[in-house]
């Protein structure tokens, strides 16, 4: 099936695959369809669409479906289909761990290195059961640093505001080996008495907040109007400056973003979910592959590719 990727055709297209006789061209189109597109100021000619039957070579719609379109994340399909041609539904990717010290009563005398296989889904639970089995392995205190190893991946240095000035959007993040829940963080901006508190999900400790918002008692016009947010990059860590009047009527304001480097959210997770299970990080963080010497302390597997590109296929995340 082929169509136009504007994200306001969306709620045209259950309309469409609901359609069960043969129709050809925009003539044809069922009247609710002609509405939904009319409503949203969505021209004829932006839209492309075929439905077949599977069983039959029958084309039950067919509008303006020779006409190429920009696929967007319809190219998903093809990566999907190549990763189960080449690699097979059954293949992990593998997040491994290594000390490069001695390891005694729980505490590491030297460096803890993750080092990242490329799990495109290793989001905050799973990393937190890996860091649950490192517990299980006798780890405790880290005297040393987190070393990453990100040299699984070879991936061109790329400026997250390349595509269209917006780094800070989690679609632009570029992907590594030792990327963790897509390195986004979300944000709650929640009314409370005199004060708007906020709240970031994930918490992690290289990420700060000033919070310069002050609550008015104003209609909320607009839940985005008033108020407006920057962030400053320095020495592995984002500052997040908060600036402007809110409406408290507006209740409470969510969103996401990618903050940080993906190497140093990665590094402030661990610490924040090391820290949080009782574990001790008494270094810092450093990029590098693994020493040749050092011990492999777990290896952990992702889920399977069957499963994750189930994931990857309905969430618009490249």
């Amino acid at each position: 099936m082929l169509m136009s990727m504007n994200p306001r055709t969306a709620s045209c297209i259950p309309l469409i695959c609901a359609l069960s006789t043969p129709i050809y061209g925009e003539a044809r189109l069922p009247e609710s369809v002609k509405k939904e597109l009319d409503h949203y100021k969505i021209p004829m000619s932006a839209v492309s669409l075929e439905i077949n039957r599977l069983s039959s070579p029958d084309t039950i719609v067919s509008v303006n479906a020779d006409t190429p379109r920009n696929p967007a994340s319809v190219m998903k399909l093809v990566t999907t289909l190549a990763a189960l041609e080449l690699l097979g539904p059954a293949y992990t990717w593998k997040t491994e761990y290594y000390t490069d010290g001695r390891l005694r009563n729980g505490r590491l005398d030297g460096n803890l290195i993750l080092r990242g296989g490329g799990d495109p889904y290793l989001v905050s639970d799973q990393f937190r059961h890996q860091l649950h089995l490192l517990k299980q392995k006798g780890l405790s205190e880290i005297v040393g640093d987190l070393i990453i190893d990100n040299s699984a991946m070879t991936v061109p240095n790329l400026n997250r505001a390349q595509f269209d000035g917006r780094p800070q959007r989690v679609y632009n993040v570029v992907p590594s080996a030792s990327i963790v829940n897509f390195s986004a963080t979300r944000v709650i901006l929640q009314p409370d008495n005199n004060k708007i508190r906020i709240i970031t999900e994930p918490p992690v400790p290289n990420l700060y907040i000033k919070n310069q918002l002050a609550p008015v008692n104003a209609r909320c016009r607009n839940r985005w109007a008033g108020w407006s947010f920057k962030a400053e990059q320095a020495n592995h860590q984002s500052i997040l400056n908060f600036d402007g009047k809110y409406p408290i009527r507006c209740g409470s304001t969510e969103f996401t973003r990618a903050f940080l480097p993906n190497t140093e959210y990665t590094y402030g997770l661990f610490k924040s979910i090391w820290e949080e299970m009782g574990g001790q990080l008494h270094g810092q963080f450093g990029l590098g592959p693994v020493n040749p010497r050092a011990q492999r302390l777990l290896a952990a597997q992702s889920k399977p590719l069957a499963e994750i590109i189930r994931g990857v296929n309905k969430f618009s995340n490249n």
